[in-house]
């Protein structure tokens, strides 16, 4: 998945540090995939990880 089009699908769940820049960006942006939020930023991969979603949303390096 390199786009928001590919993520926004209804079967995609994603994790997203709840009150995060990004959280606000796919909360307006994505219509159809879940958004699961993790307490922290920094908790995301470990959300991710432990409850098996398909994308974890964070800051490009």
């Amino acid at each position: 998945m390199r786009t928001n089009a590919d993520v926004d699908q209804p079967h995609n769940r994603v994790a997203v540090g709840k009150g995060s820049a990004y959280d606000l960006l796919l909360t307006r942006e994505l219509k159809q995939a879940e958004i699961v939020r993790a307490p922290t930023s920094p908790t995301v991969v470990q959300t991710f990880l432990e409850q098996w979603l398909d994308v974890a949303a964070g800051v490009k390096q």
